[in-house]
């Protein structure tokens, strides 16, 4: 049959039928053909092609279900011949239960088709088992066509969306009503391609499953909400965003449209899996996914100037792993986004190599915490905020309280994001307040084979904000750094910066405190190869109290040295950084080192009166004797080859063990608290000093009582002083 002309006009009523069939029945056993303007209307319940159904140059087809209250069907377009629907430059409309086509569905030349499955009547009895669309061959649109379909499911042999002539668009919408969303699918059986400029693909599904390869090409842009992606039967099976500013989302979040309460909740929630490889390649080309879990089979890699990856975590975190290599080259980009109420981060496995090339960057600067929340952030300040603490303390506000966050977090095994610094409000105006910064985001990489780092990891705090309040400026409190922890099964090489600093204070009339700095933790074979940058500190700011240093341990496996290193890059602040592992904190904890390396004014705090910082044998406590060692525990130097060029203030409750044969060489020592195993002491160097104050005592006495159970030898330039009631040597 073919209806022709703006004058030429097939329409059937809800009562009208075929022969042989019932009322509301339609079945139609040659060829469909709608061109140059003709229409096409069928208002019935169950309409059957027998053969294929075309319409060209601006005419319409409309098949309206809407009148029947239940019982409709599929549009069935039969492979008895043919079994193809093409579209081109004209109009289809289907309000009822979607369309099951034979063979292939073709939409082109700036043409229109919409599929509603979800009209006031029957659409709340609609599921992915009653209104879909089925298209076993292959679905295209091109050239400046729009396609809408709001059904439960779609099934397809492939798909292909193209550009032309305007903008090409596809949309797959299962989310206006909640029977078509709690069971709804999109499946590909082959390929899902989008391709070219102004062209752009959008699907609602709860599970999206393509057995061929997902591509975003040439500037075309895919999103797929979904609570799980599969991609691909075989590891030539891939994901791939190619082309100038070609992007791609994978969104999972049930805020982002409707998915069922029992999905959120199940282990497979919010994850994509990708048989082969992922890649992004290309000026700007972009992937953003929100997802809890992410399996890659195959390697990745991003390259290209500004080409980037965005993945934001949920609260339970993110894990995402690799079964090959990953690599970013040439200018590209990763940022890591935590959820901002539970700072929970990522973990990336790579079961092969890791590269991050010279010029590229994985940040989370910001993405921790939220402004005031974390186990670092304090309560809402006037006028100037608290930084947060996280591996050092926060500095204080310029306004109550002035003192800033706590730290937290494991040194050894650092997982936790850096916690927001705290907003301000002025008194005149309590309901507005200025920003804190958010912490930094947290990485826990891990890498079986070897790991080249010359790029950028910064998981930095972001600086607070500054906001005008009633006549009173109030400044936000920086946030503090996050973490990094990277675990090698091979070496660590590289010349690049991995930076977990905090963020700077608001800037005002009152001034805020800067963040602290993170947690840095390394461990590989061998270290040797990697001579790279660890930017733990806080960076300076000419008013407010700077944050405490952070930590960084870098294990090294072959031949196990551990070593602590706290640099302050020669900022004066009264803050420290803290050795805590693992929280909740433990009871007679001991932590082993080779080698504590204090530099340009870092101070460090062993907090717990029950714990042991421990010199290995062969061990030092090195640096410039800027840094200070603070012992509220146990530092055991007995087995180390000494104290050099540092600072160790002992206090009172703290213990310092000294070697039987100890020389302290240009080192400050200053004993509030105990001194234990005093035999034969030499101080020297210019500036060596030992001091032990009117609290201070050797093993087995009382407060202000010393004995040294072997000689005391004291060079030139150095200086011991004693506070004591009581002083013996033997």
């Amino acid at each position: 049959m073919r209806v022709m002309n703006a004058s030429g006009r097939l329409q059937v009523y809800s009562s009208g039928r075929t022969s042989g069939l019932a009322s509301g029945n339609v079945r139609l056993l040659g060829a469909l053909t709608a061109d140059s303007g003709g229409q096409v209307r069928l208002a019935s319940r169950q309409v059957t092609f027998d053969d294929s159904v075309t319409a060209t140059s601006s005419s319409t087809i409309t098949i309206d279900q809407t009148s029947f209250a239940s019982d409709v069907a599929n549009v069935r377009v039969e492979q008895q011949t043919g079994g193809n629907v093409t579209i081109d430059g004209a109009t289809l409309t289907i309000s009822g239960a979607g369309i099951s086509v034979g063979n292939s569905l073709q939409v082109g030349r700036q043409a229109t088709v919409t599929i509603d499955a979800s009209a006031a009547l029957w659409g709340s009895g609609m599921t992915s088992a009653n209104s879909f669309v089925n298209v076993p061959g292959t679905f295209s649109v091109s050239n400046g066509s729009t396609v809408a379909m709001y059904v439960g499911a779609l099934r397809a042999g492939s798909v292909s969306v193209s550009g032309g002539s305007g903008a090409t668009s596809l949309l797959v919408d299962a989310s206006k009503r909640a029977a078509m969303a709690n069971s709804s699918v999109c499946t590909v059986a082959g390929d899902l391609v989008v391709r070219n400029s102004s062209v752009s693909t959008t699907i609602y599904a709860g599970k999206v499953a393509v057995g061929g390869s997902v591509r975003a090409e040439t500037s075309a842009t895919l999103r797929v909400y979904t609570a799980r992606l599969d991609v691909g039967s075989s590891v030539s099976d891939s994901l791939s965003v190619i082309g100038t500013s070609s992007g791609m989302l994978i969104d999972g979040r049930v805020s982002s449209w409707y998915l069922p309460a029992a999905a959120s909740a199940s282990s497979t929630d919010l994850a994509a899996n990708i048989s082969g490889g992922l890649t992004i390649q290309g000026t700007s080309a972009t992937l953003t996914m929100y997802l809890a879990s992410l399996d890659v089979g195959g390697s990745a890699l991003i390259e290209s100037t500004s080409a980037t990856a965005n993945m934001y975590a949920p609260m339970q975190g993110t894990r995402a792993s690799f079964g090959g290599n990953f690599a970013m080259q040439s200018g590209s980009r990763m940022y890591l986004y935590s959820d901002p109420s539970s700072g929970v981060g990522f973990v990336m496995s790579v079961a092969g190599n890791f590269l991050l090339g010279t010029g590229t960057t994985i940040s989370g600067v910001g993405g921790g915490f939220g402004n005031s929340s974390g186990p670092g952030s304090l309560s809402a300040s006037r006028y100037g905020g608290a930084g947060a603490g996280h591996g050092g303390e926060g500095g204080g506000s310029a306004d109550a309280p002035a003192v800033g966050g706590l730290a937290y977090g494991s040194f050894t095994e650092p997982t936790r994001s850096g916690s927001g610094g705290s907003n301000a409000f002025s008194l005149n105006c309590p309901t507005q307040f200025a920003a804190g910064g958010a912490g930094g985001s947290a990485l826990r990489l891990v890498v079986g084979g070897s790991a080249n780092a010359s790029g950028t990891i910064d998981m930095s705090g972001a600086g607070g904000s500054n906001v005008g309040n009633c006549n009173w400026w109030s400044s936000g409190g920086g946030g503090s750094g996050g973490s990094v922890w990277i675990d090698c099964g091979g070496n660590l090489v590289g010349s690049g910066t991995i930076a977990v600093s905090g963020g700077v204070g608001g800037q005002s009339t009152y001034n805020a405190g800067v963040g602290g700095g993170g947690r840095i933790a390394l461990y590989a074979a061998n270290l040797s190869g990697w001579s790279g940058t660890l930017q733990t500190w806080s960076p300076q700011q000419s008013l407010g109290e700077i944050g405490g240093p952070g930590t960084a341990y870098l294990l090294e496996r072959t031949s196990g040295r551990r070593r602590l290193v706290v640099d302050q890059n020669s900022i004066t602040t009264a803050r420290r950084a803290w050795l805590l592992d693992p929280l909740p904190l433990l009871p007679d904890a001991t932590f082993a080192f080779d080698s504590i390396d204090l530099r340009r004014g870092a101070q460090v705090l062993l907090p717990n009166a029950s714990w042991t910082v421990e010199l290995a044998s062969g061990g030092q406590l090195d640096g410039d004797r800027s840094g200070v060692f603070v012992a509220r525990g146990r530092l055991n130097a007995q087995q180390g080859t000494g104290l050099h060029l540092s600072h160790v203030s002992v206090e009172s409750g703290g213990r310092l063990d000294l070697a039987d044969v100890t020389t302290l060489s240009s080192v400050y020592v200053d004993v509030n608290g105990e001194l234990a195993n005093a035999r034969a002491v030499r101080v020297t160097g210019s500036g060596g000093r030992l001091r032990v104050y009117s609290d201070g005592r050797t093993s087995g006495l009382l407060s202000g009582n010393v004995r040294l159970l072997g000689a005391l030898t004291v060079d030139t330039s150095a200086l011991v002083r004693f506070y004591s009631r009581q002083v013996t040597f033997d």
